[in-house]
């Protein structure tokens, strides 16, 4: 007995396929999922690379490489990974597992901010194929769980604080670029201080092999716009 293959029929009519089309290869607008909400803009491709650049330019975040990296860092990773198979960390078949076969640079977009004024964008790093994307998935796999110690979401916040007196007065705050303002060292500090703390300390691979992992991750976080190479 053979199965036959299913039939597909379009849910879009012609005209509206060769819109589509259109819309895709007019190298004039970029068009993105809003950051927040679920609508679709449509941006004008100047006024888009404008907040890109713009955002690029901040010597506080990023800086301009003149070369490409990925070698370098792919290196690094295999250096640390038959470090942990000859202490008996992991296995060679992880590490084997854990290197990407032929790694590119991360790509760096934006997603607009429609309810906020100027329509900001927010950074985002498309990390696939990138030489640090399996030990991401890895370390977030073996720490993952840590996550319920660790107070996350507004109603959380508001019950670690307790009770709060009748006359308080309540007000919020909204943090600018929240993820890119955090220093690298200070937050693998914090993961570090966190892994020890809440971590059994007899797990395997080692808290020590994770945090190591935690820190190549945020330092080899390299990325490509249009043809020139940032970190």
């Amino acid at each position: 007995m053979t199965c036959q293959p299913r039939k597909s029929f379009p849910n879009i009519c012609t005209e509206e396929k060769r819109a589509l089309k259109e819309l895709k290869n007019n190298a004039d607008i970029i068009i993105k999922p809003a950051d927040k909400g679920g609508a679709v803009v449509v941006l004008n491709t100047t006024d888009y690379i404008v907040e890109c650049t713009g955002q690029l330019s901040n010597t506080a975040y990023y800086r301009s490489l003149n070369f490409d990296p990925t070698k370098k860092y792919n290196k690094r990773i295999s250096d640390r990974l038959e470090l942990g198979v000859n202490s008996g960390v992991i296995d060679s078949e992880t590490a084997k597992r854990l290197i990407v076969p032929h790694p590119v640079p991360g790509r760096f977009y934006i997603l607009p901010k429609i309810h906020k004024e100027g329509n900001p964008g927010r950074p985002i790093i498309s990390g696939n194929i990138c030489p640090t994307e399996i030990i991401s998935l890895f370390v977030d796999y073996h720490l993952k769980d840590l996550g319920s110690f660790i107070c996350s979401g507004k109603s959380h916040n508001i019950n670690a604080v307790g009770p709060l007196p009748p006359d308080t007065i309540l007000c919020t705050m909204d943090v600018s670029v929240l993820y890119t303002n955090i220093p690298h060292g200070e937050g693998i500090g914090a993961c570090k201080s966190d892994v020890e703390k809440w971590r059994d300390p007899n797990s395997t691979p080692s808290s020590i092999f994770l945090c190591d992992l935690i820190e190549i991750i945020l330092t080899c976080n390299y990325f490509l716009f249009t043809d020139d190479m940032w970190l």
